[in-house]
C-alpha cells in the first residue's frame, strides 16, 4: 500500500496524472506514436482510442501541424501488444494506414 502512495505521489510531484488500471499490467514504457497524414477528425478519433487501449496511463502532445500530430504515450502494453492494439484500433476505425514501429516509435501514415 505505502508502494502505491509513493508510486502515485512520485508521478503527481512529477506533473504526470496516471490511470489506475495502467498498475494492474505491469510497469510503464513510454512511446511516441505520430499520426502522419490523417485529416483532423480522424486524429481526434485516434487519440480517443489510444485513449481507451488497456494498460493506457496518459499521453500528451508534443508535435502537431495540419496534417501531423505526436504524441507522448505511456502505458503498461508491451510494444506487441500496443502493435496489435493499434492494428485493431485503425481497423474498427475503418482508417487505411502503414505502421511502422522503430525504437520506442510508431508512426501511423494515412494510405487515402
Amino acid at each position: 500500500m505505502r508502494l502505491i502512495i509513493l508510486i502515485l505521489s512520485f508521478g503527481l510531484l512529477m506533473g504526470c496524472s496516471q490511470s489506475p488500471k495502467a498498475y494492474e499490467h505491469g510497469h510503464l514504457s513510454h512511446y511516441v506514436v505520430a499520426l502522419d497524414g490523417f485529416e483532423s477528425r480522424d486524429r481526434l478519433r485516434i487519440e480517443d482510442e489510444l485513449m481507451n487501449l488497456g494498460g493506457y496511463s496518459s499521453h500528451r502532445i508534443s508535435v502537431t501541424t495540419a496534417h501531423y500530430t505526436e504524441y507522448w504515450y505511456k502505458t503498461s502494453l508491451g510494444s506487441a501488444e500496443l502493435d496489435r492494439s493499434i492494428h485493431q484500433l485503425l481497423k474498427q476505425l475503418g482508417l487505411s494506414a502503414v505502421v511502422q514501429f522503430s525504437g520506442r516509435t510508431y508512426r501511423l501514415t494515412s494510405t487515402r
